[in-house]
């Protein structure tokens, strides 16, 4: 290290290109005037690094972990999550009911609800006291009832479809490509959909605009999870799902000053993700670990020296474990007969030249087809459900917890970022086994005490009644929320460390894609239990009891490395910089009988 980056005598460039756009940080002697260019120190070093095979959670880790350019990726991210909270957990404000005026004769009008209203059939709406909404524009009451209905559901139906477009589109094109085209998608459809003329056009966008925030959030995970090791993994996933949470109590005074609900869309949602777009083309680069599973070595490397430039590392000159293969076929090659016997033997499915190479697309089939992925599919699938039916139908229930929804949704939102903070030391400090089943009973347990707790009818229309059922709803809401919101944050970390690399989104698109699936039943499911008159909650109780037995068939994955080839093709274990030194001094033997034997052959040449 010393020799090659800060000696005075000539040093060696690095073997692979660099980014053209982001040079590499011109190092400087230890001593010298300008220290604030100096390269940091990696997480490791060690002699003839050009001849060393590390893995690519070693490489992340050399480049940098938790530096510059992850928390940048982070804070552009975190922008648009914002945005996205604002959207999605706004729908009760784009859909909120106006205030109604039973007419008895034409001197005599009452205040009344909209049940007691269109039953009356003679009603004027109070647009003084109503908020300028979706439903009082396009009258979405009474008979028209139903849209708001059809109107969550189209969303939660374009998030269904882009569970199979963009896990297939970021698998062949990249995941960098595919979020930028995400964001673009989630900005122009909600900025479209505030200018809608019709109520055609706006379900239109409303179910575009699923699509490009549905494929946001799974890529937004695989991004952060491709970008960097362990360390970082659990602070990325915290930090999103709490920059969603408090999005939501800023989210709770905003409508009060943003009344109207096209300023809402156009001005604070859609303009700022088209901004954020431009800021998201220059800082995101593609991810090494994605690269390196297509197998292209030399792309990942350019991507690993350009986060070692922004994070102040020395620049990358390993070599990447999935080159062995490469370096297998070069050795047998050019080797004399007499050294046969000291190489590794390659099993059967290393025969398998597409499947080792990474050049198989697999597809949503391979899911279930092969033995290792397909009882962790199902239970994912079943857990992913879970978490969607709970969370979203609680989003959607705020009117079900009394009339002040502004209250109950800030009440909720603070649930929620309690929880987000604490999902960090929880994840780091205890199994994701145990961690799952206290926060999933505490999710059915606070479900179920619903029942005894009924809200009375006065309580929605009287605001000077106090019902100290309406108290321990939201209490128990909150143990909902919270409950749930650790779960889910627990949930996005496992899935991406159950799954292998070269599956990865292919696991997180489906198991989102059912979710969503169940998704697009609760506007109306809600719809029906308000109607009954119950609480929509109470049902999700039932959901959490099986779940504890879907939990009992997952692996623990806590502190264990992540595979980045599925077990039925995984190659043969190679030394790596995490073996011990025998296997290191039998991997350097090799390598310095390569290199004899390639100078050999060129002298031959």
């Amino acid at each position: 290290y010393q020799r090659r980056v800060h000696g005075e005598s000539e040093m060696s460039s690095p073997p692979f290109p660099l980014s053209p756009s982001l040079p590499p940080r011109q190092s400087t002697i230890r001593g010298s005037p300008s220290r604030r260019n100096a390269y940091k120190a990696p997480a490791f070093m060690t002699e003839n690094m050009e001849n060393t095979f590390i893995t690519i959670d070693n490489a992340l880790e050399y480049v940098g972990d938790n530096s510059r350019y992850q928390k940048r990726v982070i804070y552009v991210l975190a922008t648009q999550w914002v945005l996205y909270s604002f959207f999605i957990m706004g729908m009760p404000f784009l859909f909120k009911t106006p205030s109604f005026k039973c007419i008895v004769d034409e001197n005599t009008a009452y205040e009344c609800d909209e049940t007691e209203a269109c039953k009356l059939g003679k009603f004027v709406v109070d647009r003084a006291r109503s908020q300028n909404s979706v439903t009082l524009e396009f009258g979405l009451y009474c008979d028209q009832k139903y849209l708001v209905s059809v109107a969550s559901s189209i969303y939660f139906g374009g998030c269904f479809f882009a569970g199979f477009i963009f896990p297939q589109l970021s698998d062949r094109k990249g995941r960098r490509l595919s979020l930028l085209l995400s964001i673009a998608l989630s900005g122009g459809a909600v900025l479209l959909a505030g200018i809608a003329n019709s109520i055609n056009m706006f379900l239109a966008m409303m179910g575009l605009a699923g699509v490009g925030m549905n494929g946001l959030e799974t890529l937004s995970y695989v991004y952060v999870t491709e970008v960097s090791a362990q360390r970082f993994r659990n602070f990325s996933s915290v930090t999103l799902t709490t920059v969603w949470a408090v999005a939501q109590i800023v989210l709770s005074p905003l409508v009060y000053f943003v009344p109207d609900w096209r300023s809402l869309c156009v001005v604070v949602i859609g303009i700022p993700f088209l901004i954020s777009l431009l800021f998201s083309c220059r800082a995101l680069h593609e991810t090494p670990r994605y690269l390196a599973s297509k197998n292209k070595f030399l792309e990942a490397k350019v991507n690993l020296n350009q986060i070692a430039t922004y994070n102040r590392r020395p620049p990358f000159m390993y070599r990447l474990q999935g080159e062995m293969k490469v370096f297998n076929e070069e050795y047998y090659k050019y080797m004399p007969a007499q050294l046969s016997d000291r190489g590794p033997r390659e099993t059967e499915p290393e025969k398998n030249d597409k499947a080792i190479a990474g050049k198989v697309n697999y597809s949503y089939l391979d899911l279930f087809r092969l033995h290792s992925l397909r009882g962790k599919t199902l239970s994912m699938t079943y857990l992913w459900i879970f978490r969607y039916i709970v969370y979203y139908g609680l989003a959607l229930s705020l009117e079900s917890l009394g009339k002040e929804i502004h209250l109950n949704l800030l009440f909720l939102a603070l649930a929620e970022t309690i929880a987000c903070l604490m999902s960090a030391p929880i994840k780091l400090k205890y199994p994701r086994g145990q961690s799952f089943k206290v926060m999933v009973l505490l999710t059915t347990g606070g479900c179920l005490l619903l029942v005894f707790f009924r809200i009375p009818e006065e309580c929605f229309v009287s605001k000077d009644r106090l019902c100290y059922e309406q108290f321990f709803s939201i209490f128990l809401a909150m143990l909902v929320k919270f409950g749930i919101t650790v779960f889910s944050s627990i949930l996005i970390t496992y899935t991406s460390e159950i799954y292998p690399t070269s599956v990865r989104s292919l696991g997180y698109g489906f198991t989102m894609t059912a979710g969503n699936l169940a998704r697009i039943g609760v506007p109306f499911f809600i719809a029906y239990m308000q109607r009954m008159n119950i609480n929509p909650l109470i049902p999700f109780g039932v959901f959490g009891i099986v779940t504890i037995f879907f939990l009992r068939t997952l692996p623990e994955t806590q502190g264990e490395r992540i595979e980045d080839t599925i077990a039925e093709y995984q190659m043969v274990e190679m030394p790596s910089l995490s073996r011990e030194n025998n296997s290191n001094k039998m991997r350097m033997s090799l390598l310095n009988d390569y290199d004899k034997l390639m100078l050999a052959h060129a002298d031959s040449k």
